[in-house]
């Protein structure tokens, strides 16, 4: 039996920066991995199968068939191995700009390669599949802290050596990903950076000697998202949740990815116990949550 975390990601910084003529955005975006993290399951079997349900106590909708699991084990194609059964435990919400979905095809790449044995060993490009599967796999696989550019396929990692704690409030609301960069679009429709979005002063660069220097009141000074415009005026309500995270006592608020989850960034794991205790009741569920050095990780097999 194999077992893999995948983990889920958090959006510090996230800048439209330009349109590409296939119709994707061209972004730069600060990313971490944290401690939040679905749970794969890899055993072999006569038939491929995938089985998703959420961890005791959570619930909430799964991803429709074929999902993201299921497409990774076909572009895999599997040489040494039987087929592959996989059971997914879920504790990444949907919809909530967390990488679920990235975080489940990276963690389904390394057990796949580990249930081909050494004796196919190269017989899965992980990086190459990564990148086809989406634009946030080939992070949700490597994980730490990198800024992404291009559509998030392009990666520089950046020091963090500070733990950051945060605190997530998610709401009952999906956001659809595509509906968000559509809306984007329409509200942005000659390109470049949108305005009043609340944009501190500063920029990603500024973020990263944040972190680098372990400066957690400056890295809080630039969270930024400029998807913030959509998606909170195709959810109003995300709007004043940001702010309730505030009110909580974080020292930072931002909605990560295209949403709907807001993040609040914490002094330390104290203060992200009661930010978590006073913000419980703004939220369906709360998390508390650190960063993590690593993304997807065998844990088992």
């Amino acid at each position: 039996m194999i077992k893999v975390l995948g983990r889920a990601k958090v959006n510090l910084w996230l800048a439209i920066v330009g349109r590409r003529p296939d119709g994707y955005h061209e972004l730069e975006t600060v990313m971490q991995s944290i401690s939040l993290a679905d749970t794969l399951t890899i055993e072999p079997a006569e038939h491929s199968e995938v089985t998703i349900r959420w961890a005791d106590n959570l619930d909430g909708p799964v991803p429709a068939a074929p999902d993201i699991v299921q497409r990774t084990v076909a572009a895999a194609r599997l040489k040494c191995a039987e087929r592959p059964s996989i059971t997914v435990e879920k504790r990444i919400p949907v919809g909530a700009g967390l990488g679920g979905a990235s975080a489940d095809a990276a963690a389904a790449l390394v057990g796949l390669t580990r249930l081909e044995g050494p004796e196919c060993e190269g017989s899965l490009d992980v990086d190459t599949l990564a990148r086809q599967l989406g634009a946030d796999v080939p992070f949700c696989l490597r994980g730490g802290v990198a800024l992404a550019t291009g559509v998030g396929d392009r990666l520089r990692p950046l020091s963090s050596p500070a733990t950051l704690w945060w605190v997530i409030g998610i709401s009952e609301a999906a956001l659809s990903t595509v509906k968000v960069y559509q809306h984007y679009d329409e509200m942005v429709p000659t390109g470049g950076r949108p305005s009043g979005n609340g944009r501190p002063a500063g920029s990603a660069a500024a973020l990263a000697n944040a972190l680098a220097s372990g400066d957690i009141a400056a890295v809080a000074a630039n969270l930024a998202n400029d998807l913030e415009i959509a998606a909170f005026d195709l959810m109003p309500g995300l709007r004043e949740l940001k702010g309730a995270m505030l009110d909580a006592g974080a020292l930072g608020a931002i909605m990560t990815g295209s949403g709907s989850a807001i993040i609040g960034l914490c002094r330390d794991e104290a203060h992200a116990g009661r930010v978590a205790g006073s913000a419980v009741g703004s939220f369906a569920r709360v998390e508390v949550v650190s960063g993590t050095p690593s993304g997807a990780e065998l844990i088992q097999g």
